[in-house]
């Protein structure tokens, strides 16, 4: 799959997403990731307060593109809803 996305959520605060395949080595890249970026020392979790990891990252995305893929299949006629 080899993705990365980008959404900005309300209230301003922006999200970015991937799956950590790009090299093919899942877990040495979210160990990496765990292990040098900030975010997941410092962003926590609600309702558990607990950290943020690279698994809640892959996860967000995998969620997004499947509502992507649901949407970009969906009938469409060409006209804007209103």
């Amino acid at each position: 799959m080899n993705g990365c996305a980008c959404a900005r959520k309300p209230g301003g605060h922006q999200f970015c997403g991937t799956d950590f395949e790009l090299f093919g080595a899942r877990q040495t890249s979210m160990d990496a990731a765990q292990a040098m970026m900030n975010d997941f020392r410092l962003i926590r979790v609600e309702p558990d307060d607990r950290r943020f990891r690279p698994a809640d990252v892959r996860l967000n995305y995998l969620m997004s593109l499947d509502w992507l893929v649901q949407r970009l299949q969906a009938p469409f006629d060409g006209l804007p809803s209103s």
